[in-house]
């Protein structure tokens, strides 16, 4: 076999159509996003607002009910009297840090303090009902 014939093959796949390049033995995967609860969407207990995304809502700590993420960060800026030199980021799994304020993405992150927001011993139910509709999908 000559290296001329491999390129002549290997060009002729490339001018397929994407469908005839698939791997047909992969399991189809659908990008769309989880359905939404059906559930009225509650109000924020900061702010009053419906908290239509709850993907991105956060346990408030009095009650466990949806927040609104940006009234959380707020808040938690507010409370934690953070000095000029210092910002909130948020980790993940209702964690946030303290860090310094000329932190820039992609430097390694030095945490002066984490604050663990949410209660990670009791998962709420509003995010259990997603976490089922997510996974049953």
């Amino acid at each position: 076999m000559n290296g001329q014939n491999r390129d002549s093959r290997r060009e002729g796949r490339q001018n397929q159509p994407r469908e005839a390049q698939k791997n047909t033995n992969q399991p189809n995967f659908d990008p769309k996003p989880a359905p939404q609860p059906t559930r009225p969407a509650p109000d924020c207990p900061i702010c009053g607002k419906p908290v239509t995304d709850l993907f991105s809502a956060i346990a408030y700590k009095e009650n466990s009910e949806p927040a609104h993420f940006e009234c959380i960060v707020k808040w938690l800026t507010d409370a934690e009297k953070l000095a000029e030199d210092e910002k909130l980021v948020y980790l993940g799994g209702g964690v946030f840090g303290v860090v310094p304020a000329n932190f820039v993405q992609g430097q390694k992150l030095a945490v002066k303090r984490m604050i663990q927001y949410e209660n990670k011993e009791k998962k709420p139910d509003w995010r259990k009902e997603l976490s089922s509709r997510y996974a049953s999908r």
